[in-house]
């Protein structure tokens, strides 16, 4: 049972465009290949999601920077980076700064499944050129996110990856 539920987890953990089926006020995943063609596949080394949060907020972009996968343990990387679908190689299109990273992960430890988002180096994009025009905004998301709103998103996610239940459809 826990075996077919890790292997659930890992398909739902690498189909990033599911990830935007989970509900009230979650945010919207895009993924794209390695040559900006928006996919329905699963990520691959190179990606790009598009994340696009509730409220109407600008949105924000990370790559994939490292993928693994065995018997007992599936994660991914990502990291903030500009807007690849714009020349802005400049300007970092993510609230946090580009030496930020997130893992995404699931694992199976005897007949438990988990799954988890893991943030690291996470500091407000809000200073020098880096930010754009961006600076307000990036903070504000950032505190929104620290104060509640990332606990709400990530649990949600996170949740979807071991839970065996179907996604919502959308009418």
């Amino acid at each position: 049972m826990a075996r077919a539920q890790f292997e659930h987890a890992r398909t739902r953990l690498f189909n990033v465009n599911d990830w935007s089926d989970l509900g009230f006020f979650t945010a919207k995943f895009e993924l794209y290949d390695p040559n900006l063609i928006h996919t329905t596949t699963l990520l691959e080394l190179g990606s790009y999601i598009k994340i696009i949060f509730p409220m109407a907020m600008p949105e924000n972009w990370v790559k994939v920077t490292e993928i693994y996968t065995d018997d007992s343990k599936a994660y991914f990387i990502v990291h903030p980076v500009s807007n690849p679908m714009e020349d802005s190689s400049e300007k970092v299109a993510h609230f946090l700064q580009e030496k930020a990273s997130s893992i995404f992960k699931v694992e199976i430890d005897g007949t438990r499944v988990y799954g988890y988002e893991i943030g690291r180096n996470e500091v407000i994009n809000n200073s020098g050129t880096k930010a754009g025009n961006r600076k307000f905004i990036n903070t504000v998301m950032a505190w929104g996110g620290w104060l509640g709103m990332q606990r709400y998103q990530w649990g949600k996610l996170t949740n979807h990856f071991v839970k065996t239940e179907p996604l919502l459809t959308k009418n």
